[in-house]
C-alpha cells in the first residue's frame, strides 16, 4: 500500500471492532501510508496478511494505550519479523509509546516468548540494543487515561 498522494495520508482501517472482535470487523487497527501501524491487537498478523502487508514493511508502530486488544499482538509482530519477514534485521521498527511502555511491552514479550525476543527488545543480558526495534521516546500523557 502506498500513500494516496504527497499531501494526503492514506489510512486503511484493517479492523474497526472492539475487544470482543465482532463478526466481520476484527480488532481496531489502522495503517497509515502502508508503513505506520496504529496499535497491535492480538489479530494483527491476520489483519496485515488480509491487507497484503508484510510486517517487515512497517516502519513505525504507535501504541495508543495499554489494553490487551491494543498490545497483545506486539510480541507476534516482533517474532514474525525476526524469523520470517526480516530475519536479517534489515529494517528498524520505531515504536512510539506512552511513559512506561518499553518495560510493559518488553515484559509482554518475555511472558509470551521467554528468551526468544530479548535481543529484539533490548532486554537480553548482553546489554546490546536491539537491531529490530527502535524505541522512539514517549508520546504525551493524557490525564485520567491508563
Amino acid at each position: 500500500m502506498v500513500p494516496s498522494s504527497r499531501l494526503v495520508a492514506r489510512i486503511d482501517f484493517l479492523g474497526t471492532g472492539n475487544a470482543f472482535s465482532p463478526p466481520g470487523r476484527m480488532h481496531a487497527l489502522a495503517l497509515l501510508d502502508g508503513s505506520v501501524l496504529v496499535d497491535a491487537p492480538p489479530t494483527v498478523l491476520v489483519q496485515l496478511r488480509r491487507a497484503g502487508v508484510s510486517p517487515a514493511d512497517l516502519k513505525h508502530l504507535l501504541i495508543t494505550h495499554w489494553h490487551a486488544d491494543h498490545t497483545f499482538g506486539f510480541p507476534f509482530v516482533l517474532l514474525e519479523r525476526k524469523y520470517i519477514s526480516d530475519p536479517g534485521s534489515e529494517s528498524s521498527l520505531g515504536v512510539h509509546l506512552r511513559p512506561g511502555g518499553r518495560e510493559l511491552l518488553a515484559g509482554l514479550c518475555a511472558t509470551g516468548f521467554p528468551n526468544s525476543l530479548d535481543d529484539a527488545v533490548g532486554a537480553g543480558s548482553s546489554g546490546r540494543t536491539l537491531s529490530q526495534v527502535s524505541w522512539r521516546g514517549q508520546i504525551g500523557v493524557s490525564r485520567g487515561f491508563l
